[in-house]
Order: C-alpha cells, then structure tokens, then sequence
C-alpha cells in the first residue's frame, strides 16, 4: 500500500478536491448563512454524495492508471491469452451514483 495521498497537485483527485473547495465556499459564503438548519442539511446531503461519487470514480480512475498486465493468462479452453487491450471501460451502479471503471483485457 502507498504512502498519504498528497493535499495538493495533480495526484488523480483534482475533481474531488475541486467539489471539496466548492462546498467549503458555499459554507464560508453570505449564501449559507441564510438557510435554515434543515435546507443546510439538504444542501449538504447532495453536495456529499457528489463529493463521495468523485472520490469513488477518481480512486477508479487510479486503479485503472496503477494496473499491472497479468502474464500468463489462460482463457477457460486452456488457450494462453498473449496480448492485452487497453482502455475497456463498464458502467457501476453505485450507491453514490454511477461510474465508469476502466480495466486491462
């Protein structure tokens, strides 16, 4: 496992730290001040669920950056599969939303 995930520059989560920053300004902004506890609470209950659906899609993206070709893969015929093919992407319903996951094939 990697080491901490550093709080600033392109390290994959650009998104999730820019939604982060949005919902940090709306909080600190004269906007905010003036909603009642329960449309803060709302407000807040979307913007987390978007927050945590970039967290979820930039960690894919990630996994999908760091993944390693598998050598000696064999199809269920028993035929060694050689070559790999980048790029395949699948839709995942999540409870957040959904994502796209990248993988090798």
């Amino acid at each position: 496992m990697s080491g901490p995930v550093a709080l600033s520059g392109d390290d994959g989560f650009s998104s999730s730290r820019e939604h982060f920053e949005s919902v940090v300004d709306f909080l600190d902004a004269e906007e905010a001040f003036g909603l009642d506890h329960g449309s803060l609470e709302a407000r807040l209950d979307v913007s987390s669920r978007e927050l945590f659906l970039r967290l979820f899609q930039d960690h894919l993206d990630l996994r999908a950056q760091r993944e390693e070709r598998v050598e000696g893969v064999v199809d269920a015929a028993g035929t060694q599969r050689a070559s790999i093919e980048a790029g395949h992407h699948r839709a995942l319903s999540t409870v957040f939303g959904e994502v796209s996951v990248e993988r090798l094939a």
